[in-house]
Protein backbone atom coordinates (compact mmCIF):
# COMPACT_ATOMS: atom_id res chain seq x y z
CA UNK A 1 0.00 0.00 0.00
CA UNK A 2 2.23 2.79 -1.18
CA UNK A 3 -0.56 5.40 -0.98
CA UNK A 4 -0.83 4.85 2.78
CA UNK A 5 2.88 5.40 3.50
CA UNK A 6 2.79 9.24 3.75
CA UNK A 7 -0.19 9.04 6.11
CA UNK A 8 1.60 6.51 8.33
CA UNK A 9 4.73 8.67 8.39
CA UNK A 10 2.64 11.69 9.37
CA UNK A 11 0.97 9.79 12.24
CA UNK A 12 4.35 8.71 13.62
CA UNK A 13 5.69 12.25 13.29
CA UNK A 14 2.70 13.60 15.26
CA UNK A 15 3.20 10.97 17.96
CA UNK A 16 6.83 11.96 18.32
CA UNK A 17 5.96 15.65 18.51
CA UNK A 18 3.37 15.05 21.24
CA UNK A 19 5.92 13.09 23.28
CA UNK A 20 8.50 15.83 22.81
CA UNK A 21 6.00 18.56 23.74
CA UNK A 22 4.76 16.78 26.84
CA UNK A 23 8.34 16.30 28.06
CA UNK A 24 9.07 19.97 27.45
CA UNK A 25 5.87 21.04 29.24
CA UNK A 26 6.82 18.98 32.29
CA UNK A 27 10.26 20.61 32.35
CA UNK A 28 8.72 24.10 32.03
CA UNK A 29 6.39 23.37 34.95
CA UNK A 30 9.37 22.51 37.14
CA UNK A 31 11.33 25.58 36.09
CA UNK A 32 8.47 28.02 36.73
CA UNK A 33 8.08 27.12 40.40
CA UNK A 34 9.01 29.84 42.81
CA UNK A 35 12.05 29.44 44.99
CA UNK A 36 11.33 29.58 48.69
CA UNK A 37 12.52 32.67 50.44
CA UNK A 38 13.31 33.38 54.06
CA UNK A 39 9.84 34.75 54.77
CA UNK A 40 8.22 31.51 53.60
CA UNK A 41 10.36 29.56 56.08
CA UNK A 42 9.53 32.01 58.87
CA UNK A 43 5.82 31.55 58.17
CA UNK A 44 6.21 27.76 58.13
CA UNK A 45 8.09 27.73 61.44
CA UNK A 46 5.70 30.14 63.16
CA UNK A 47 2.62 28.33 61.89
CA UNK A 48 3.85 24.92 63.10
CA UNK A 49 4.87 26.33 66.49
CA UNK A 50 1.67 28.28 67.10
CA UNK A 51 -0.56 25.40 65.97
CA UNK A 52 1.27 23.05 68.33
CA UNK A 53 1.06 25.59 71.21
CA UNK A 54 -2.70 25.77 70.69
CA UNK A 55 -2.83 21.95 70.57
CA UNK A 56 -4.54 21.94 67.16
CA UNK A 57 -4.12 19.20 64.59
CA UNK A 58 -3.61 20.15 60.97
CA UNK A 59 -7.15 18.89 60.28
CA UNK A 60 -8.63 21.05 63.03
CA UNK A 61 -6.76 24.19 61.95
CA UNK A 62 -7.58 23.63 58.28
CA UNK A 63 -11.25 23.34 59.23
CA UNK A 64 -11.10 26.56 61.28
CA UNK A 65 -9.42 28.38 58.38
CA UNK A 66 -11.58 26.96 55.61
CA UNK A 67 -8.60 25.56 53.73
CA UNK A 68 -7.54 22.06 52.70
CA UNK A 69 -5.38 20.09 55.13
CA UNK A 70 -2.89 19.15 52.42
CA UNK A 71 -2.47 22.85 51.56
CA UNK A 72 -1.84 23.61 55.24
CA UNK A 73 0.72 20.81 55.37
CA UNK A 74 2.52 22.33 52.37
CA UNK A 75 2.56 25.74 54.05
CA UNK A 76 4.01 24.25 57.23
CA UNK A 77 6.76 22.57 55.21
CA UNK A 78 7.57 25.79 53.32
CA UNK A 79 6.43 24.36 49.99
CA UNK A 80 3.52 26.70 49.28
CA UNK A 81 3.67 30.33 48.24
CA UNK A 82 0.87 31.70 50.42
CA UNK A 83 -1.38 34.46 49.14
CA UNK A 84 -2.31 37.40 51.35
CA UNK A 85 -5.89 36.08 51.47
CA UNK A 86 -4.72 32.71 52.78
CA UNK A 87 -2.39 34.39 55.26
CA UNK A 88 -5.45 36.23 56.58
CA UNK A 89 -7.43 32.96 56.78
CA UNK A 90 -4.63 31.25 58.70
CA UNK A 91 -4.34 34.16 61.12
CA UNK A 92 -8.11 34.27 61.68
CA UNK A 93 -8.19 30.54 62.38
CA UNK A 94 -5.45 30.99 64.99
CA UNK A 95 -7.05 34.21 66.34
CA UNK A 96 -3.98 36.26 65.49
CA UNK A 97 -3.10 39.24 63.37
CA UNK A 98 -1.50 38.23 60.03
CA UNK A 99 1.77 40.02 60.84
CA UNK A 100 2.24 37.70 63.82
CA UNK A 101 2.64 34.75 61.46
CA UNK A 102 5.42 36.39 59.45
CA UNK A 103 7.33 38.01 62.31
CA UNK A 104 10.86 36.74 62.78
CA UNK A 105 11.15 34.64 65.97
CA UNK A 106 13.68 37.05 67.52
CA UNK A 107 11.41 40.00 66.70
CA UNK A 108 14.22 41.47 64.60
CA UNK A 109 14.36 42.32 60.95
Amino acid sequence: MPSNAPYTDWIHECDLKSVALSSTAALDARVKRTHPGALREILATNLRRIRADKELSQDALADLCGIDRSYLSGVERGLRNVSIDNLERLAAGLRLEPWQLIRRPDGGR
